[in-house]
């Protein structure tokens, strides 16, 4: 993960394959809540966080979680103009998803990327280092296949959080 002027920048190891689609999704365990949203390439070849932005209740249903991280799976876009003002990016970033500071991203959360190719989903365990951003964890990513059912995602979904440092 790379930083840039306070801007969040996923720099994909994939980025000289075929496009795949990604998002992020952050558990708020204190607040019962999880933030979905996608990932977008930019010209500079980062992906750069994107709408929608999805807050869901902990208590919603499996199945609308899955659901909503596959709309935003859907969403991502690709040659986005890269940021003239990274600051302002940033700040719109917080606003957009919701959030009033920078360390409300981080503080007493935890953090899987997801990305969907080739009909595989990807899900990325983090560790937390509050400012200096989210970073993988060492456990390693969970595999599973795109048409696997609502359950066995929503599994996947949670060992990967369950992985998260």
């Amino acid at each position: 993960m790379e930083k840039k002027r306070g801007l969040i920048l996923n720099c994909s190891l994939l980025s000289n394959v075929e496009l795949a689609q990604q998002a992020i999704i952050i558990k708020y365990p204190k607040q019962g809540k999880y933030l979905i949203y996608g990932l977008s390439k930019i010209q500079m070849g980062a992906n750069i966080a994107s709408e929608p932005y999805i807050w869901l209740n902990e208590s919603n249903s499996l199945h609308e979680l899955v659901k909503q991280l596959f709309f935003a799976l859907s969403q991502n876009k690709s040659d986005l103009p890269n940021p003239i003002d990274w600051k302002e990016s940033a700040s719109g970033f917080l606003k957009n998803a919701g959030l009033k500071k920078k360390t409300d991203l981080y503080k007493d959360s935890i953090h899987v990327g997801v990305q969907k190719k080739d009909g595989i989903l990807y899900f990325t365990p983090t560790k937390n280092q509050g400012r200096k951003g989210f970073v993988n964890a060492s456990n390693g990513e969970i595999e599973i296949t795109e048409n696997a059912g609502i359950e066995e995602i929503g599994k996947a979904i949670q060992e990967a959080f369950d992985k998260c440092e």
